[in-house]
């Protein structure tokens, strides 16, 4: 890893563990500041440390970034519409990153996990309950997060190493933390509701970029 990937590296950690302090300390400006330098950090390592940039898992990250920006006014249900699709795309992209080193399908596996994917589609958008305007955006959403985990499993039972197990703990983490998030933007968010969102999403997407670089 070169000097300056370490050093991109060590920022996202460092402003990550900022902005995670910033929400437990109820500290909304350090919180918004922080917020928006925690992509482009995690893009510098990428595009640094990667064997293989590929464009569209960079062009994920930059999706990533958009959502974070967009949804620091998280109260406008705008706002909230547009960071989603933000998020949305940015899986999209994740998802054809993770299939490129894969080099073959393992279809039993497949079969399998597509099976599960379908009641717990079901039972996911039952427990985030959205209103009925936001029900077809949340469902699509939470359809597109299930390909990407599908996705990054396949590349983990392709590469059973390091590099392979990453993506899928980084999808893991954000399917965990979109669920968190989609739970509660509809219901009264706890006084410490956005620590354990952030907290998963900053670990999702640090998983799934390390991965990716070093596959």
């Amino acid at each position: 890893m070169s000097l300056f990937a370490q050093t991109a590296l060590a920022a996202f950690v460092l402003v990550s563990l900022m902005h995670l302090s910033a929400i437990l300390l109820r500290k909304e400006m350090w919180r918004k500041i922080s917020k928006i330098f925690l992509m482009p950090l995690l893009i510098c390592f990428y595009t640094a440390a990667a064997k293989n940039v590929l464009p569209a898992a960079l062009l994920g990250a930059v999706f990533g970034w958009f959502g974070d920006i967009l949804l620091i006014k998280i109260d406008d249900k705008r706002f909230f519409v547009l960071g989603l699709l933000g998020f949305l795309l940015g899986h999209l992209c994740y998802i054809p990153s993770m299939l490129f080193f894969t080099g073959a399908l393992h279809i039993k596996a497949l079969i399998i996990s597509a099976v599960l994917a379908v009641p717990l589609w079901f039972l996911v958008n039952r427990i985030i309950n959205p209103s009925p305007d936001m029900r077809v955006p949340v469902m699509i959403y939470s359809g597109i997060i299930e390909l990407m985990v599908l996705s990054a499993l396949q590349l983990m039972l392709y590469r059973r190493d390091l590099p392979g197990i990453l993506p899928f703990a980084g999808g893991v983490f954000f399917a965990v933390s979109d669920g968190i998030l989609g739970r509660y933007t509809f219901r009264t968010l706890p006084r410490y509701g956005n620590f354990p969102i952030m907290l998963g999403y900053l670990a999702g997407q640090g998983c799934i970029l390390l991965g990716l670089a070093y596959c």
